[in-house]
């Protein structure tokens, strides 16, 4: 308790200038003043100037005098006072007994008591039970609700309350203020105690939320329209715009639960193919709660089918062969959403995509073809293959010669006993068909031999065609039957002993079957034999002397030794017809 002591014995009253001034943060202005509660308790504003008045009746109008202080006795205007901050503060009537035992008590009559109030009540804000949520410094209340005020001051007590909402006027409270709508509050308030000390405006944000959240799906990866597939995800998403979203709850088909939806996406990979549902809902933080949204769609978890058939040429066997001029089509066909790629490779190499019917690479090669398709969603079909083999080269053509036979430049000689055939072969697919024409005679389609009788120049075209329809074209060959023997010619490096100066010597002609008299010639005399061929050609001319073994005829024949001599003469053509030829005559020492 704080004191002030006063050297005069009369009763005084205390009179107070009030200073009144709006603070900046109050929207009302509030006078500061002076008050006496019920049990006579004086209270004052803090801060204030105090002036004594002397007054000898209790009449509220008496007359009284104003007390100067020893430092304004001799001032014009008396000098206030301020007692020492806020609290219970005394005036003392000083007196001898006081002023000789400070220590004790002075007695109740001697001691006047003033409350300095400095401190604003304390209000609190109260909202009736409700479900509420705070976001970023609102409070946001999931139904109507009703605020109530209660203030407390620890000094002179409470004169009143007020508030302001939405920036309305302030307004002195008296009952709960209800907020029953569906918007945004910005409420004000404050409290005044009784000198006339008002407390700073405090703002509470409040919004009233009672619209219901909404949520939206989408679906990630894969759909056309309502059709999804096993890879596809739904992912939901839950829209409030005050209170903010609690949970999104989810069911699919007939579960009896709803469930929490996280953060992740909903996976359909377990779902069955036909039609499926999903329902869901939202609730907000303050417990509203949305009506369910149902998404119906179709489980589509059927991959196209996929066909390879191949365009032109082809032909199987032990295995499937195409020529160069085939194309390999893809085809593929889905039931729900359609066929959305294909791809294909060859021998596992270089996956690419299909647009059209394709050829092969332009050599003799087996081939691995895998091919697959995906829907316009996900679903893939296993890879298939088929195994190609390509085959570009037409049949191989051959002649066939049994017996006497002989090519050079491009010509086949033969005899008319010689037997000809036609051999075909393909190494791929296997020959389909194969022809030969003789001349102008009509085609004849036989691998058979056969003979031409007629001497002379012939002209044979061979055609043949494989299985995958790869033609060789007219292939022309040049045959030339021979059956004439060759002509055999002698003669010597000197003329006949026999002979006259200028005379030719001795033919080589004589009866058939006979051998030729050439004559007699001189000692060491070269003779020479030759032979002509008119179409195959010579291919050797031997001879013998005497009798003697035969010998092939690498040169002039010279005789050193005289005497009676037969020469056999042997030639033979390229194709084996032989001719033969003996002579005689004498050497002589001349």
């Amino acid at each position: 308790m704080k004191r002030t002591i006063l050297s005069i014995g009369l009763a005084f009253l205390v009179i107070m200038s009030v200073n009144v001034n709006g603070q900046e943060a109050q929207p009302l202005k509030h006078t500061k003043k002076v008050y006496v509660d019920g049990d006579g308790g004086l209270y004052i504003p803090d801060k204030k100037k105090i002036y004594l008045r002397m007054s000898f009746s209790p009449e509220e109008n008496s007359p009284s005098l104003l007390l100067r202080n020893q430092a304004s006795k001799s001032a014009r205007t008396p000098e206030p006072f301020l007692f020492e901050g806020p609290g219970l503060h005394t005036i003392v009537h000083s007196t001898e007994h006081y002023l000789a035992k400070v220590k004790n008590a002075p007695t109740p009559a001697d001691i006047f008591f003033v409350n300095v109030d400095a401190n604003p009540p304390k209000t609190k804000i109260e909202a009736s039970k409700a479900p509420f949520v705070v976001n970023r410094k609102v409070t946001i209340f999931g139904k109507p609700v009703s605020l109530t005020l209660s203030s407390t001051d620890d000094s002179s007590g409470v004169e009143a309350a007020f508030y302001s909402v939405n920036g309305a006027e302030f307004t002195q409270y008296r009952t709960p203020v209800r907020f029953d709508r569906d918007a945004d509050y910005g409420f004000r308030y404050y409290g005044l105690d009784n000198v006339g000390n008002a407390a700073k405006v405090l703002t509470k944000l409040y919004s009233v939320d009672l619209t219901a959240p909404t949520t939206s799906h989408s679906v990630e990866k894969y759909s056309v329209g309502n059709v999804l597939c096993p890879l596809s995800k739904i992912k939901l998403r839950g829209r409030d715009v005050k209170a903010g979203i609690a949970t999104v709850n989810y069911k699919f088909d007939g579960q009896k639960e709803s469930k929490v939806y996280g953060k992740k996406a909903l996976s359909l990979k377990n779902l069955s193919e036909g039609d499926h549902k999903i329902l869901y809902f939202s609730a907000d933080r303050v417990s509203n709660v949305e009506e369910a949204v149902i998404y119906n769609f179709y489980m589509d978890r059927t991959p196209p089918i996929v066909t390879a058939p191949i365009l032109g040429d082809q032909y199987r066997s032990d295995r499937l062969y195409v020529s160069g001029r085939s194309r390999i089509e893809i085809k593929a066909t889905d039931n729900k959403v359609g066929v959305g790629k294909i791809r294909y490779d060859l021998n596992a190499k270089t996956n690419q995509r299909y647009s059209n019917p394709f050829g092969l690479p332009v050599t003799n090669k087996h081939y691995t073809i895998g091919y697959f398709a995906q829907d316009n969603l996900c679903n893939i079909s296993k890879k298939k293959t088929m195994k190609v083999t390509l085959d570009i080269n037409s049949p191989k053509m051959k002649l066939d010669f049994s017996g006497n036979h002989y090519f050079i430049r491009n010509i086949h000689y033969v005899r008319s006993s010689t037997r000809i055939s036609l051999k075909v072969s393909d190494n791929l697919s296997g020959v389909k068909f194969f022809s030969y024409s003789l001349d102008s005679n009509p085609a004849v389609s036989s691998s058979d031999p056969f003979t031409i009788a007629i001497e002379g120049e012939h002209s044979l075209v061979l055609v043949a065609s494989d299985n995958v329809n790869n033609r060789s074209g007219e292939q022309t060959a040049k045959l030339i039957v021979d059956d004439t023997p060759p002509k055999i010619f002698t003669h010597f490096s000197v003329s006949s002993l026999e002979s006259t100066p200028g005379a030719t010597p001795p033919s080589s002609a004589g009866a058939p079957g006979m051998p030729s008299f050439m004559g007699t010639f001189p000692l060491k005399s070269l003779l020479f034999l030759a032979a002509t061929d008119k179409s195959a050609g010579v291919a050797k001319i031997q001879y013998s002397l005497n009798g003697g073994k035969r010998r092939p005829n690498v040169g002039a024949i010279r005789f050193k030794k005289t005497g009676e001599f037969s020469v056999n003469i042997i030639t033979v053509d390229n194709v084996g017809n032989e001719a033969q030829k003996e002579i005689k005559f004498s050497i002589k020492n001349e």
